[in-house]
């Protein structure tokens, strides 16, 4: 693989990659941190979204993938429907993998916490790594992995695609302690997730889940499934916390069923719904009161930087780019766009507005350019990180935004 790329002042960029006699053109965006996302604009009959993290200098050994990890996988099986994994697994920084745990959920077939994943690994000193993972009374599941860390990991599935090897991407994280109680979600975090409606829809959902260190949860989330949108829905339930990690919940719906744990108030979410819902639970690391002059600077505006935001859909169009809020309502910027052909538009002008709840919660309204959604529903992490999903009915393929500074 080999390429090219340009950037612009504004941490916008494009690249060409060429694999074998396939070039690829892709439109990317870089937050302050050097990470970002991508998406695909060209006319190769393939497009998508992707997350670039910036990798350390590489020195993999076999040791640096040890320790209890979190993970999630989505995609789509053999049937097109949407396929998502979430659990735990422990690496032994030697080979192999064991005392895993996880859930399910293949277009609203579930099974859940499954007991005795295992699997096999082998890490080259660039961080590529080959790996397996037998699910518990089911197939082999082949894999390359990328480590950017020893603490985070992409993989990607390998297996020739029939009825019993879905095609997946994922992402597995270091879970920061050895043991978890019901502590572990105690305050705010904003979630996120993706799915796939029966009809071949997208569904999108983002909110705040926020939990007393006990067994109490609550729950405020938007959410748009493949144009039927549900604005500013609270509900009331309680959890339960194992040691590994993983977390049931009750009484906040079933997209927002499971929870596996990174660390506290962070983990990769999983549904028991008829979508398949997958995401990511993220701290929210100021608690407020948020008001307009909160969000007041440059934001990237992209698909989610970390986990998979993979729909299964083919018909979702893809954005990437940056804006400058004001602090006061006003929204300004430049965007890149690929619609479900693959063909690209680039720099279109990005006007807007917003308002913000002492919460964190928020809306965006734009009126250029006419590509992107007209309407967004937002919550905040903090002053320097939002995730948003479309809330307007003429959207059917919805999808999650990350807006980091």
């Amino acid at each position: 693989m080999a390429g090219t790329y340009t950037i612009t002042s504004d941490g916008r960029g494009s690249m060409n990659l060429a694999v074998g006699s396939v070039t690829s053109t892709y439109n990317f965006v870089l937050d302050g941190n050097g990470n970002g996302t991508f998406i695909e604009g060209d006319q190769t009959g393939t497009h998508g979204t992707g997350i670039l993290r910036k990798q350390p200098t590489p020195n993999f050994t076999a040791a640096s993938f040890k320790g209890n990890y979190a993970f999630e996988l989505a995609g789509i099986d053999s049937a097109g429907k949407r396929d998502a994994v979430a659990g735990v697994f422990h690496a032994d920084g030697n080979s192999l993998f064991d005392t895993g745990t996880l859930d399910t959920n293949d277009g609203g077939a579930v099974a859940s916490n499954l007991s005795g994943l295992n699997g096999t690994f082998l890490v080259a000193q660039n961080g590529r790594c080959n790996a397996s993972l037998t699910i518990p009374s089911g197939p082999t599941l082949n894999f390359v992995c990328y480590m950017i860390t020893p603490s985070d990991v992409f993989f990607v599935g390998l297996d020739k695609f029939d009825s019993t090897h879905p095609m997946t991407t994922g992402e597995a994280v270091l879970q920061t302690q050895s043991s978890f109680d019901a502590g572990a979600l105690n305050g705010a975090g904003v979630v996120t997730e993706t799915g796939q409606t029966s009809g071949g829809n997208s569904s999108a959902l983002v909110g705040l889940l926020s939990g007393n260190g006990s067994s109490s949860i609550s729950a405020t989330t938007d959410s748009n499934s493949g144009g039927s949108i549900a604005p500013n829905v609270s509900a009331n339930g309680t959890y339960s916390v194992a040691s590994n990690g993983r977390a049931q919940t009750t009484g906040i719906g079933n997209q927002l069923a499971v929870i596996y744990f990174v660390s506290p108030n962070q983990g990769f979410v999983i549904g028991q719904d008829s979508s398949a819902s997958l995401g990511v639970l993220e701290p929210q690391t100021f608690a407020g009161p948020y008001n307009a002059a909160s969000f007041n600077s440059y934001f990237t505006f992209g698909p989610p930087e970390s986990g998979s935001s993979f729909t299964g859909s083919k018909s979702t169009a893809d954005f990437a780019g940056t804006i400058l809020s004001d602090g006061v309502s006003s929204i300004t910027g430049k965007l890149d766009t690929t619609n479900s052909a693959g063909q690209a538009n680039t720099n279109l002008a990005m006007k807007g507005t917003y308002n913000i709840a002492a919460n964190g919660r928020g809306t965006m309204a734009f009126g250029s350019p006419t590509a992107l959604p007209s309407q967004f529903v937002f919550y905040m992490l903090s002053p320097t990180q939002l995730r948003a999903i479309s809330a307007v009915p003429s959207d059917t393929q919805p999808m999650v935004f990350f807006l980091n500074h």
